[in-house]
């Protein structure tokens, strides 16, 4: 199979993932606006703690690679309300890495 052959194999598998997908979100809105709805607030929330948002990082995040992430939004929200007592604020000291470093 020479290279032609592949790339277009390939752009048909990727135009039937896309049909289905499609298909699929306007099926669940059709049917379950709320829970759609619900999903899409989720997913919103979860692209915006990104940095640099563009059409780009929403297109991959809603119809792309993203697509499972934006699935599991909810329990990520979930998660990160059960954390919440124990955010990681990013700042450490030099202490506290002399300290591990005893052990």
């Amino acid at each position: 199979m020479d290279n032609k052959e592949f790339e277009e194999k390939r752009r048909k598998k990727f135009l039937v993932q896309s049909v289905i997908w499609y298909v699929f979100l306007i099926s669940l809105s059709y049917f379950l606006p709320t829970v759609m709805l619900f999903y899409v607030l989720c997913g919103v929330y979860d692209v915006s703690r990104n940095c640099n948002i563009d059409g780009q990082l929403l297109y991959r995040y809603f119809f792309g690679n993203g697509v499972p992430t934006w699935a599991l939004s909810p329990f990520n929200i979930l998660m990160d309300i059960v954390t919440l007592p124990y955010i990681n604020y990013r700042i450490y000291h030099l202490n506290a890495r002399q300290r591990l470093k005893k052990y």
